[in-house]
């Protein structure tokens, strides 16, 4: 996914470091990423997503097999992409809850 990302941030003309202060996501996150660190949380990948104006399933190489955990994450997406704007600023607000409260449990 990570190559994914660069390859498409490169076909838009725009940095890695710039898509992500577009998405407003920390150069600390994004670094974990490109790094393989960590996976990305399911509202990361949205806002990367809304950022750079791609669907999620750009994000994946089609001829690179996809995790279960990855499936399930796209899953999410487009049934989160289906519902009303007021019931999707519902789970964006909840995401960031649930994110705050376990960057306060580290």
């Amino acid at each position: 996914m990570v190559q994914r990302l660069r390859k498409i941030c490169a076909a838009k003309g725009i940095s890695v470091y710039a898509a992500a202060r577009k998405a407003n996501i920390s150069v600390s996150t994004l670094n974990e990423l490109l790094n393989e660190k960590t996976r990305p949380q399911l509202y990361t990948l949205y806002k990367i997503c809304n950022a750079l104006d791609i669907r999620i399933v750009d994000l994946f190489d089609d001829n690179a097999s996809i995790s279960k955990q990855d499936r399930q994450i796209n899953h999410m997406i487009v049934e989160y992409q289906y519902l009303p704007k007021w019931k999707q600023k519902l789970v964006e607000q909840y995401i960031e809850m649930v994110a705050q409260y376990e960057r306060r449990l580290k």
